[in-house]
């Protein structure tokens, strides 16, 4: 199993790269900054674990047979990105660059300084 970490929680994903969903963060959040953090975080489960394939997470999602609000969010999520990747041809491609450099600029906040 692989493990994925967004924010404070944990999300396991077998070899093929699934992952049961992602929630909310913090607690004391407003609704829309919590919003906000799920779907970024959603944003790097999909490139990073689904390789930006939206149908493959919801073919997972599918798998699970559940009614949990979160993966319903998850779903409507991946709906809107299919709609956005038919509409905008450079969306998918764009979306690896702002995750890719995401992940660098928090690879560089990590890292000590000398």
């Amino acid at each position: 199993m692989k493990k994925q970490s967004f924010g404070r929680h944990q999300h396991t994903a077998d070899d093929a790269g699934e992952t049961s969903g992602v929630a909310a963060a913090d607690e004391g959040a407003s609704s829309y900054e919590a919003s906000t953090v799920a779907d970024f975080a959603r944003l790097n489960v999909l490139v990073n674990l689904f390789d930006g394939d939206p149908d493959r997470w919801l073919l997972y999602l599918d798998e699970l047979c559940m009614t949990t609000e979160e993966l319903f969010s998850d779903a409507r999520f991946l709906y809107r990105v299919k709609i956005l990747m038919r509409s905008r041809p450079h969306f998918l491609s764009r979306l690896r660059n702002l995750v890719r450099d995401t992940h660098s600029l928090l690879e560089d906040i990590q890292e000590p300084t000398n």
